[in-house]
């Protein structure tokens, strides 16, 4: 079936607003109640309703977030056990509402100190066909995951034992904060945080009995619009779409769970969207004052639907937002109807089912969060309370039962309650019509009771005497009905949490003839006159055969049936009962205490759900029975216990006389006799229990059957292990548990374990399973999580990379790792290699990475650092020139800057060769840093001859064996061989003396000096003579070298000369 989310909302009939129908100024001054109330916080008061009447209430005072803070003192009114009057309290003041009959009336003080009354409208229809529009285009928003199917064969009411507690922020606009009239605040904030007082105490009395709901009203002014803002003149769409916004940017998002807003919408009555209380969106709520209209919008936040089956009696539209599971406009807080006081079972299984599964805080500052849902983003407080749910006895409720039409028909709800509290019954027909199918509803729904059996029958107006709508069952068909019954404590002061058990059958009404007393009861009876009883009996419907009823007197005008006349005969219409020797008189009924005779029989089916009353029109009256006291009494049991009950095996009952009372003797003496009927199992049986009453030479008997039931499973002693996730290495064995049973002795406990996958990570499941003698189960599993214990360093990994220089090599960073085990990073530090000078190697970084489960990952970081930058010149490089003999300029000095060296070594050197018969000298200069990168310059020196005059013959002639000087030649091609002439040689040496040289290898550094050289076998070989890169007399490997020639001339001149030499 498909489900859709609505907007819901109510709006007033004919589009008016009609707040108040009557006001009638009362002569009861506030302060005289006052002082009645302050006399304790049990009170009983007769609260005025109109000009002449008062109905007297117990009142009870109740704690809310306004009595300590601001002095509100609030009070609960009831009658008998029902809710029907709020009142609060401040300085001299009393407001509240009173709900009476059909009457919804709200109670205020006058600006003279005296109590004022109007009656409210309750003229509030649909929202859902406001304007009559009835959703004829259906919304296409499916309804939320969360919503669960709920009408299923075998439905029921999910428990919970967590009370969860909504900050409820209720924002007044400033049309109802302004208004001076009886319906608004008058400027007051005073009467404001009243009736928030007042609005917290209805609401916690209606849903915390029927839900496990407590709100908080938050106490916050800024609430409050004193002045005109966004909301004045909104229609209800604009303020359900704005409204959490405005009540964030009012008082934090944070500080409140659920809010509403109270506003003068005048084309609806209310406004809200569905399951709104679960989500970010939680304020999606707008109202009137109302205190109906207020509990039903609040109700759609929680996710529950309408529950009527038209919109109203003079516009019976259907509603595609309702389940029509309540007659007309129904009566549930989810209707339109009256009384509209309690939820219906439909109703509360709606919002349990969703309840139980939103997660809350345990702690009051909201830190602690208990569960998780995906579709749950709105979360509450939560109060663990430890309350076991009442059960019903389902063995003995039928699927089915059948009855012919116009028969009354009534539920014994055979439920117990673990802790012996009282519980409340209700018996609702949840015919389920979703969207737009007609309603199938034919029974009124009615609040939940302390009476049982829940009955349906033809009722009469206590105002009037006039049989009351709908009232009489005429109808034919089949009917689902959920018989519910909870552990409600309505009047406990403290906190609680209501359960619930929940039952489903059908009643199936055919056309027949119904099921009626059909003779005629006299007026008048004396006790022990014999009565002849028949009654119709439908023949297709009830087995004669087997078909058995029980007879039974009230003398209270059908409020209780006390005496048994016929513990079971035959269903045949046909009995003579005799009527106990007792006095049944009148009573009075209704509001104006009309005298009606009180005597009423009852034929009710046995192990059915048909029964028939003698007469119990009010107009008319029962009968009487005068006690005849020449006669003795007829020995009767007066009072008994129930005839049938089901208990566990621990909690079988004792016989007890004192559930007996008896009339017709003064002495009676009472035994019993158990026989005992083996069952299933060892504690699995039926005990019949005979009671006998004698004295006075009667004897009466009351047979009641227990039966035995075990059908709790054991409990384990030990705390049980919760979910846990450990690292790997941790992970816990599996532990002994040990059970104990209600009933068994012997209770065996069995272990097991498996292991599966869940979401990548290895999960092992431990198991235990506690069984006793009835098969009864308990099991209780361990979800052991084992945590990876991989770790990774976190963010970005540091790359592999190269750089020019050593100084740009980056500082040592620190690293992190994430991961389970307690991971933590070390630097392992650094290491070089392939070095060939100070900025030509290799640097190797590493981290590694541990945790305490003993994984460990590394990660290394490579630097190349190579300089293969040359040396820059500084300055402006000499350039080529040509010169005459007598002005060749010298040498000049440069300086190089190096990218990495503080300082790039310069060396100068020339040559001297011919061209095209000049003389021309080169000038070389060569720089080089410390990893051998080099860059050189040349200069050339064109050295023009000047003009000379010939010498004259004769003339002056060079000294005689002086021969002209020849130009030096340096052979630089050097080999390492043995035996190998090729050194370095110069030539012709006789020519030059005082021959000083120094040999560079490619970095510069000196490999080889001589202060003589090429004398006394003093050559360059290609071995080194100097200490420091290469050790003495080491051979040098084959490569470039640079030397420099100092030497003087044979004319005594001093030179330097600068070249390259090969060594191989």
């Amino acid at each position: 079936m498909k489900y859709y989310i609505y907007l819901i909302f109510s709006f007033i009939s004919f589009g008016q607003v009609v707040f108040a129908q009557e006001m009638i100024k009362t002569s009861t001054k506030a302060i005289d109640v006052i002082h009645l109330f302050s006399a304790g916080n049990k009170i009983e008061w007769a609260v005025p309703i109109s000009k002449n009447e008062k109905i007297l209430l117990q009142w009870e005072e109740r704690n809310t977030s306004f009595t300590q803070s601001e002095g509100i003192r609030s009070f609960v009114g009831y009658h008998d056990k029902n809710l029907v009057a709020v009142i609060s309290i401040l300085n001299s003041t009393i407001s509240g509402n009173i709900r009476w009959k059909d009457k919804e009336i709200v109670l205020k003080t006058s600006e003279d100190g005296f109590l004022i009354l109007y009656t409210e409208s309750s003229n509030y229809k649909c929202g859902t066909c406001a304007n009559g529009h009835c959703h004829t285009n259906e919304p296409s928003t499916k309804r939320p995951v969360l919503l669960s199917d709920s009408d299923t064969p075998t439905p029921s009411i999910p428990n919970t034992n967590v009370l969860r507690i909504y900050r409820l922020a209720m924002a007044v606009s400033y049309e109802y904060f302004s208004d001076t009239s009886i319906i608004g605040f008058s400027s007051k904030v005073e009467e404001v945080k009243k009736f928030w007082a007042t609005k917290e105490m209805e609401l916690n009395e209606v849903y915390t009995r029927d839900l496990g709901i407590r709100f908080e009203v938050v106490k916050e002014e800024k609430l409050i619009s004193t002045q005109r803002d966004e909301i004045s003149g909104r229609n209800a769409d604009y303020i359900i779409n704005n409204a959490t916004k405005i009540i964030n940017s009012k008082i934090g998002e944070k500080n409140y769970d659920l809010g509403i807003y109270i506003a003068k919408v005048t084309e609806v009555a209310g406004l809200a969207y569905l399951e709104n209380a679960y989500k970010t969106e939680k304020a999606a709520a707008v109202a009137l004052v109302s205190r109906p209209v207020i509990m039903h919008e609040i109700g759609h936040l929680f996710g529950a639907r309408h529950t009527f089956s038209i919109t109203s009696p003079s516009r019976p539209q259907i509603d595609p937002a309702s389940d029509k599971t309540e007659m007309s406009t129904g009566q549930s807080i989810m209707s339109y109807g009256y009384p509209r006081d309690f939820f219906s079972l439909r109703s509360i299984q709606m919002i349990r089912e969703k309840l139980v599964n939103v997660p809350y805080f345990s702690d009051t500052n909201r830190t602690q969060k208990v569960g998780n849902h995906p579709s749950v983003t709105n979360f509450p407080y939560g109060i663990a309370i430890q309350n076991q749910p009442p059960t019903i006895d389902k063995t003995k409720i039928k699927a089915s039962y059948k009855i012919p039409k116009e028969t009354f028909f009534q539920f014994y709800i055979p439920a117990q309650d673990p802790e012996s509290k009282s519980l409340l019954y209700a018996a609702h027909q949840t015919d389920i019509r979703p969207e737009r199918q007609a309603s199938n509803a034919r029974f009124l729904t009615r609040k939940a009771t302390s009476s049982n059996p829940v009955t349906f029958q033809t009722e009469y107006s206590e105002k009037s005497r006039n049989e009351m709508a709908n009232t009489r069952p005429n109808a034919v068909g089949t009917f689902t009905f959920w018989l519910g019954v909870s552990d409600a404590q309505p009047q406990k002061v403290s906190d609680y949490i209501s359960q619930y058990d929940m039952a489903q059958t059908q009643v199936i009404i055919e056309d027949g003839t119904p099921f009626k007393i059909t003779s005629l009861m006299e007026k008048n009876y004396k006790g022990g006159d014999n009565v002849q009883l028949t009654w119709s009996v439908d023949s297709k419907i009830f087995d004669k055969k087997t078909s058995k009823v029980r007879i039974l007197l009230s003398d209270d005008f059908g409020k209780t049936f006390k005496y048994t006349l016929a513990a079971s005969t035959e269903n045949d219409g046909n009995h003579t009962i005799k009527l106990p020797n007792i006095s049944v008189k009148a009573i009075a009924f209704g509001e104006q205490k009309w005298n009606v005779n009180a005597g009423i029989i009852k034929i009710e089916e046995i192990d059915g759900i048909a029964y028939a009353l003698t007469t119990f029109d009010p107009k008319v009256g029962g009968f009487r029975i005068t006690r005849d006291p020449s006669s003795p009494e007829i020995l009767t049991f007066t009072k008994t216990p129930e005839a049938s009950i089901s208990v566990s095996c621990e909690a079988i009952p004792n016989a007890n006389n004192s559930q007996f009372e008896t009339s017709g003797c003064d002495l009676v003496n009472i035994t019993h006799t158990d026989t005992k009927i083996n069952g299933s199992c060892a504690n699995t049986y039926t005990i019949k229990r005979v009671y006998t009453a004698t004295g006075c030479g009667q004897s009466v008997n009351f047979e009641q059957t227990i039966f035995v039931r075990d059908d709790k499973s054991p409990v384990f002693k030990e705390p049980l292990p919760t979910n846990v996730s450990v690292e790997e290495g941790k992970i816990p064995e599996q532990m002994h548990l040990t059970a104990t049973d209600n009933c068994s002795n012997n209770v065996q406990v069995i272990k097991s374990k498996e292991e599966k996958e869940e979401n990548g990570n290895r999960v092992i499941i431990y198991k235990w399973e506690a069984s006793d003698e009835c098969g009864n189960k308990a099991t209780h599993t361990q979800k052991i999580t084992v945590i990876p214990s991989e770790i990774n360093f976190v963010g970005e990994l540091l790359k592999n990379m190269t750089v020019t220089c050593e100084k740009e090599i980056p500082s040592v960073p620190t690293l992190s790792a994430s991961g389970n085990c307690n991971p933590k990073v070390v630097y392992n530090g650094e290491t070089k290699s392939n070095e060939k000078c100070k900025n030509d190697y290799v640097l190797t970084r590493s981290w590694t990475a541990t945790n305490d489960c003993g994984k460990s990952i590394t990660h290394t970081q490579v630097i190349t650092i190579k300089d293969d930058v040359k040396p820059v010149f500084s300055g402006n490089l000499p350039t080529d020139i040509s010169v005459e003999e007598n002005n060749i300029p010298t040498q000049v000095d440069l300086t190089a800057t190096d990218n990495c060296s503080e300082e790039a070594q310069v060396t100068k050197s020339q040559e001297e060769r011919q061209e095209n018969g000049n003389k021309v000298i080169i000038y070389k200069w060569g720089a080089s840093d410390e990893c051998g990168n080099k860059v050189t310059h040349e200069q050339k020196v064109t050295i023009k001859k000047s003009s000379q005059p010939t010498p004259p013959t004769g003339g002056v002639q060079p000294p005689t064996g002086i021969e002209p000087t020849k130009e030096m030649i340096v052979y630089n091609g050097v080999s390492t061989e043995s035996g190998s002439e090729n050194y370095l040689k110069i030539e012709p040496i006789e020519n030059y003396k005082n021959l000083q040289i120094e040999i560079f290898n490619e970095l510069g550094q000196k490999v080889y000096e001589s202060k003589n050289y090429q004398k006394n076998g003093e050559v360059f070989r290609g071995y080194a003579n100097v200490k420091g890169v290469f050790r003495k007399g080491k051979r040098l490997p084959t490569g470039t070298y640079f030397y420099v020639l100092k030497y003087q001339d044979i004319t005594g001149k001093l030179n330097t000369k600068q070249g390259y030499l090969f060594v191989r």
